[in-house]
This record gives structure tokens, sequence and C-alpha cells, in this order.
């Protein structure tokens, strides 16, 4: 308290002290006593930031002190390309709106009459013609966007840029209402981005969101929504706390009970920078037993890491995206330790933070580091000059390398402009260099920082190129304390913006060995898809066959192209085409039985040659067994063609060689009726000799079925058909049901029906063994199988289409060979001496008109009867 009441003494001693080794600066108090101070100049900068603390604001701060030497480091430490005299006047503002807006009243009225003086002075007013008016041609500050907007406002109407390295409120990116404005921080939109790319890579989708229940902390939910809604990301909770209120910490704990209800929502984005709220919060969640973990929009309240009623649970699930600064600037700290053992009378700011500190006012230093002075007692008193630049290095100078770079930003165009206007003298111009000739320039700056990186300014007013860096607070065991270490980077200008480093990440210890899951729903596998969506919940369904998901919580499955398949629903592999081949079930076991059928017809005509002397062989001409031979090897050879990769040629060769087996199967049972031959006869006068009539009506059933199959070729395309089954493709002939198929296989099934009907009546005849009664039994059969044919055709698909065909025409070639040809040989074993009996109506073996009747009369018919078979052998010789 005592010192407190001595401070105006204080300055008024500060104010006659001079010291040769430090630059001339002016200070004094306003009417609040608030510390001011400035440094002459031909071009003047204002700095407008809080840097003092406690109420009413009556302390300096570290941070306000290390602001102080910021501005000053980069002013008398900048590098540009003319000679330029640049003086500053250093304000605090008390983090208080009206004082900000008092000293913009002051600096517009300064520029008015600055202006008036340059322009018509016999025009300008009493108030405006005094004689020190200062021009300043650019203003820092401030630090928070609520007071930074409307000191923008002010200044812009006048054309006066102001730029701040802290006020990240997108209200300020409007350029019609802050056209003057530029900061070296982005807008709280880029940090929206960035914490919505952070959400994306973990994979979460329902985020409980807490903002402060002011401008920036509903600004930045309402961004943060609108970037969540893009992504298929929901907020619930969506509440406010307010700043620094008697209900905070009520409010908290609502919000606290209001989390635990919430239990699918793991994740907390929490959009406030205020001291204790969030702080509260954290500590109601350790109370309720809640393991959440808190994604907040900047390095968050460092006053957290030394917060006692927060345990190491709560701790350790912090990840924050903050401004990216840099390591601290070595020169800025060597000017530091330089001014606080040179300057440290001479500087208002350090001179005070010593003082309020220690209690020593400061008037000498020695060579070891010691600063000497007098206490409130009068009495000496000393402070190591390292513990005050310690405390310093404590509080994280790098944050003011934003600060840095703005001020280097304004030189920079202070060059550009003195460059262009005043080439030769840029100290003898100051009164020609206005604010907007330096705002102009300010938006055409372009220059490396002091940490290697471009600088230079959108047409919003912020900068270019943003950089965040993710960093959690993790316990360090060496010293014992939580600290934020950076575990990955955010990068406006790359691609893929966001890389981090998961082996530096620490997974909260209640989320066992993987981080939190934050959905309303379990998350879909590849492989699996969204459905019955509603909001954030779902339900996850496994892809229809065919189709596949690759990235986890797909809205929708991608079918695989055409001749891909998939097993797993994750990748589509080519599909196999396969063919009927000998490797192939069907094809090898259809193969081996018509090889058999083929070996036992050749076997048939072995054992005809050998029997060649019999009566029945011999009563058998040898167009019958040629041509039997001849449809028998066919009907087995057909499993042959499906062998070939099918093509359309091939197609047609296959359906053309089936029609035309069963039409000449079909002819050969029809003419080996006698009533059919005898019924042409008639017509053509040759009652004894029916070979014309075979030809007729051979001529005249093969004529109409190649008109048939020609018209079904010309008119059909026969294409070849995949079918997908157990992930391969099988190709094959497309069989299609039309009228023209369906006509090719009428008629043969027609005469097939006909010859069968006319072969009953037949059937009976006690002639050549029992010929007939196997013809009609192999007409049957053959009808038998023509329709279990269509019928059977129509009820499987292609492949065992396939077989359906294979073994109707294999049943051709075996009932025709057993019925029509093993019967020969088999009364050809059983009965080799007996002779054939040539009584009326009684015709040889054969075809009918093959067959050459025996004129006899009925008397030698009655005594052939009579005589011993020895005798009739003889009669019959005769």
């Amino acid at each position: 308290m005592k010192n407190q009441m001595k401070l105006p003494f204080l300055l008024m001693a500060l104010v006659i002290t001079s010291y040769q080794d430090c630059n001339d600066e002016i200070f004094q108090t306003n009417n609040r006593n608030l510390l001011s101070s400035w440094k002459p100049g031909t071009y003047m900068i204002q700095s407008l930031y809080f840097l003092t603390e406690g109420e009413p604001c009556d302390r300096i701060s570290i941070g306000g002190l290390i602001r102080v030497f910021a501005v000053k480091f980069a002013i008398e430490t900048r590098k540009v390309a003319t000679n330029l005299s640049i003086g500053y006047r250093i304000d605090d503002t008390c983090l208080n709106l009206p004082i900000t807006m008092n000293r913009g009243i002051e600096i517009v009225n300064s520029h008015e009459q600055t202006t008036c003086l340059a322009t018509n002075q016999n025009t300008c007013s009493v108030s405006q013609q005094k004689t020190h008016a200062e021009q300043f041609v650019a203003v820092f500050g401030t630090f928070f966007s609520f007071s930074t907007i409307p000191l923008s406002s002010l200044l812009g109407a006048f054309h006066i840029p102001l730029l701040s390295y802290r006020a990240s409120s997108p209200l300020l990116s409007k350029r019609t209402d802050h056209g003057t404005f530029y900061r070296s921080v982005a807008s709280d939109e880029s940090i929206i981005e960035a914490l919505v790319d952070v959400i994306d890579q973990f994979g979460w989708t329902y985020i409980y969101a807490i903002g402060a229940d002011d401008e920036y902390g509903k600004i930045g939910l309402q961004l943060l929504q609108k970037h969540t809604e893009k992504m298929d990301i929901c907020l619930t909770g969506e509440v406010y706390i307010p700043i620094d209120s008697k209900d905070t910490q009520r409010i908290a704990k609502e919000i606290a009970l209001d989390m635990q209800k919430q239990e699918n929502a793991t994740v907390v984005v929490m959009f406030n920078y205020a001291l204790k709220s969030g702080e509260y919060i954290l500590h109601e969640a350790e109370k309720l037993g809640l393991d959440r973990l808190y994604l907040t929009g900047e390095a968050w309240n460092p006053e957290v890491l030394s917060a006692t009623n927060i345990t190491k649970t709560q701790m350790e699930s912090i990840l924050t995206v903050s401004v990216e600064n840099g390591s601290p600037n070595q020169k800025f700290l060597d000017y530091v330790n330089k001014t606080i053992n040179s300057c440290y009378g001479k500087d208002i700011w350090l001179k005070q933070y010593i003082f309020q500190q220690s209690g020593c006012l400061v008037t000498s230093n020695d060579a070891f580091g010691k600063l000497t002075g007098k206490d409130a007692n009068n009495e000496t008193c000393e402070i190591e000059s390292n513990e005050i630049l310690k405390q310093i290095l404590n509080d994280n100078p790098s944050q003011i390398n934003n600060l840095i770079d703005l001020v280097d930003s304004v030189s920079h165009a202070l060059d550009d402009v003195t460059s262009k206007y005043c080439p030769s003298s840029a100290t003898n111009c100051g009164a020609s260099i206005n604010p907007i000739q330096v705002n102009e320039a300010l938006k055409t700056v372009d220059f490396t920082t002091r940490q290697k990186k471009p600088y230079k300014y959108n047409t919003k007013g912020s900068p270019v190129y943003v950089s965040y860096s993710i960093e959690q607070v993790q316990y360090n065991n060496n010293s014992g304390q939580f600290k934020y270490r950076p575990v990955g980077r955010w990068e406006s200008q790359r691609e893929k913006r966001l890389n981090i480093d998961n082996e530096k990440i620490r997974i909260p210890s209640w989320s066992g060995n993987e981080m939190p899951t934050s959905s309303c729903s379990e998350k879909c596998v590849a492989g699996e898809k969204i459905t019955a969506k509603q909001r954030c919940c779902w339900k996850c369904e496994r892809c229809p066959k065919g189709s596949i998901s690759t990235k986890p919580n797909s809205l929708q499955c991608s079918p695989c192209t055409k001749g891909y398949h998939t097993k797993d629903f994750i990748n589509c592999e080519l599909t196999p085409i396969k063919h009927i081949t000998l490797e192939d079930t069907i094809g090898l076991t259809t193969t081996i039985i018509s090889c058999i059928g083929i070996v036992l017809m050749f076997l048939c005509l072995y054992l005809l040659r050998y029997l060649k002397e019999t009566a029945i062989v011999k009563s058998t001409k040898a167009r019958f067994i040629i041509l039997s031979t001849l449809l028998v090897i066919a009907s087995f050879s057909y499993t042959f063609l499906h062998l070939v990769i099918p093509s359309r040629g091939v197609c047609r060769v296959r359906y053309i060689s089936f029609h035309a087996l069963l039409t000449l199967f079909s002819l050969v049972l029809l003419l080996k009726n006698r009533s059919v031959s005898r019924f042409i006869s008639k017509f053509v006068n040759n009652k004894q000799n029916n070979t014309l009539a075979d030809i007729l009506i051979s001529t005249f059933i093969l004529t109409l079925e190649t008109i048939i199959l020609l018209t079904w070729q010309f008119m059909e395309s026969f294409p070849v058909t995949k079918t997908e089954s157990n992930y391969e493709s099988f190709e094959e002939c497309e069989l299609q049901f039309s009228l023209y198929r369906m006509l090719a296989f009428v008629l043969p099934f027609v005469i097939t029906v006909i010859a069968s009907v006319q072969s009953l009546s037949e059937s009976h005849t006690k002639v050549q063994f029992g010929e007939y009664k196997f013809l009609h039994y192999t007409c049957l059969a053959f009808c038998i199988i023509n329709v279990a044919h269509i019928v059977t055709l129509n009820l499987v698909n292609n492949r065992y289409q396939v077989l359906v065909l294979l073994i109707t025409t294999m049943s051709y070639g075996y009932v025709y060979m057993g019925c029509m040809i093993c019967t020969k040989i088999f009364h050809g074993f059983t009965r080799p001496k007996q002779e054939s009996k040539q009584v009326m109506g009684v015709c040889n073996i054969g075809f009918q008109s093959d067959r050459k009747p025996i004129q006899q009369e009925s008397s030698s018919f009655t005594s052939l009867a009579k005589l011993p078979t020895t005798k009739i052998e003889k009669q019959v010789k005769k």
C-alpha cells in the first residue's frame, strides 16, 4: 500500500532522470494515472495495448512489458532500404473500451489538424492551429476483437491503418466496414477450419460444443456449425458460459450435467478464452467422473497448467489448435537483456515493473548483473537482472513474434511509400506522407519475416500464409509439470493442410489404446454403409452384392464395374471368365460319356461285321448302317462343340447342329414306318418300290426345316451372355425362347410323335425279330426326351442349360444305338442260324425302299409249313 502511495513521486523522479546510454523517451501519466511514453520521429506509430493488470490497472503485467519491448525492438532493429526516422507512442488501454476509443478520437483529431495545416492553414480552426499536432501513419491495437472492431471503424473513416496481432473476429474481414484493418493472426474462420480438419481426421461425428457468452464464442460456434454441416458432423449441446460472472460456476455445473446426458459425445469443443470459465467446466466434469477429450480453439488458458483443482485425467485430455508463433527470437531476447541492464532507469515500463515486483527503485547496476537502488524505506535493495529475464522467458515471449511481424510490415510499407514519393530524402518529406498512402502500400507488402517465413496480406487484410500448431497437454516427468507439446501442424497453403504425428500423441488413460470415438452411432467400417440416418445417428448395413465401400462411415456403396466382383465388399477384383472345358465338371463328365458312346458305336460296327453272316445282319442294308453310325457319332460329337470358347458364330453352329440332329433322327424314325412309305407311294404309282416316296418325304421335311433354321438365324443375333456365380463369370450362348426357335423344334418333334403313333400299329407284328416293337420304343423314348428337354431348359440358367442340351444329344445317341443297333447284335448272337420268314406283309430289315418282296403263292406257303426244317431250306433254295 505504501508503494502505491509513493507511485506519483517515483514518476516525478523518473521524469527528471536522464541516461546517456538509452534513446531519449518522453513519458507521462493521464488523468487516470495510466502510463504513456513516446519517442519523436518523422513518421509516428501509435501502440494501443493493455499493459497493466489488476484494478484500477495499477500494475504492469509481464505480458504488457513484453509487448512494449516487442514494439521498440521491431522499430529500432528494422531492416529497410531507406533511412527512415520512425517514432512511436505507447499507451495503456487498461483493457477498457472507453479509454481505447478516447485515445482513438485523439488520434483522429491530431490527424485532422495535421491534414488541415498541410493543405490550407488559413481555413483551420483555432484548435487545429496548434503547433504540436502528431500525424500517426499507423496504429497498433488492440488485443481483443471487442475493442478492435469499434476502433477500426473509427480510424477507417479517416483512412488510418489499424493493425492487430491478436484480434481474430471474422467481422474484421468485412472490407466495407474495416477497409484499413490488417492483422498478423488469421481470422477465427481459419482456426475453425483447422478444428474441423482435426475432428475429421479422428473420425469424430458427434461433438459437444461450448462457447463463451460473448461475440467471440457465439460467432465461433456459428462458424463451427457452418463447417461441420458440410461434413456431416453434428454439434450437440451448443451451450454458452458467461465470462467473469457470479453465475459462471453455477452454469459450468449445469453444462457438466448436460454433458453427462450426452454420453456419446466424448469430444467437447471449447471455444472460449476467458480465465476460469473452462477450468470450472473441467472441475465439475471431474466431480461427475466424466471422461471427455477437450478440443480448444487456441493454446487455451495457459493458466490451466498451474490449476490445482484439475486432476491429471482431465489435464491429459486437452488438445488445442493454437497460433504457431515459432521459437523465441534470440535477437529479441538479447535486446531485452540489454535493456534490463542498461535502461533500467530510462524505460518507464521496465522501471515500474521492477518496482512493483521487488519494491526496489533501481538507480544503478554492477558488472555482475545486479540492479541496486532504494526501497520505500530508503534502504538499499538489489535485484538480479536474470530474474526479470527468467520471468519473461516463462511467459513465452514467442507469442509476440506476430507483433514484431506486424511492425515490420508497416516499416516495409513506409519504405515503399518514401522510395516512391521521396526518393531523394525520406527524412524531409514527413508532412507529405499520409496514412492513406501507407494503407495502400500495406496491401502489397511482401517480405520474409525474422522467422524465415513469407508474409503478405490477402484482400481481407489477413495473412496469406496461415499455420497453426496442434498441441496437447502432457505431463513432463523431468519438470514434474504439465506442458503443451506440439503434436502436429495445420497450414493453409498446403493441399493436405493437416499433419498430425500420431506417435507424439498420448492417448488419455481412460480411452484405452485408441483415441476416443465420438459418434451417436457405432462407426460403420469399410464394406458397410450408413442407413436409416437421422442427423448424426444411423445404422450400419452391409453393402449390396457386387458393391463396395472403402472408407468408414460411407453414405453409399459403389458398384464394381462390369467384369469385376467383390468378396469382402471393400475391394473389386477382376472376375475370371469361365467356359465349359475339360477342367470343368460338366465339360469333363459329358466328354467322358460322349467318348464312351463313340467307342460303343465303333464296337457295335465291329460286332455287326462279326455277325455279317447272320440272317438279321444280312437283311440290314448298308445304307441304314452307315446313316445310323453317322447320326450316333454326330450326337456324341456335339459335346465337343461346347468345349469351344463361345462366340456368335459358335452359338449359331451349336443351335443349327442340335436341330439338324433332332430333325435327322426324327426323319429316320418316320421313314422306318411301313405305313408312311405306303401312303406316299400311292401318289407316285409305285406300290412295289418306295424309294421315290422316301426321297420325296425326306426332301420336303429337310427343306422345310432348313427354311425355318435360316429364318431363325437371320432374325436373331445369338448373343453370348455372362452369368456371375461364386465370384466367377460363366460365359455361354444365350438361349432365347422365340417363335423361330420353337418352330425349329416343333417340326421334328411333331414328326417324332407321328412316327410314334404309326409305329404303335405295327409294334406287335411278328416279323424281323420284332423290329417294329423296338422302333416304337425308340420313338416313345425320343418323345419323352424332347418333352423333358423343353421343360428342364426353362427351369435352369445358362450353365445348366448347356448340360440339358448335352444330355439330350447324348440320350439321342444312346437310345438310338441301344434300340436300333444293339437289338440286331443281340439277335445275331442269340439266333445266328434263323432265317427271315418271307410271308405276306413281311419285308427285310432296313428302310422300306430296300426291302424286296418275294412273289409266292398261297399253296407254296402251306406246303412249306408242312415240311421239315431241312426240307424247307432245300425248297427255299429251289
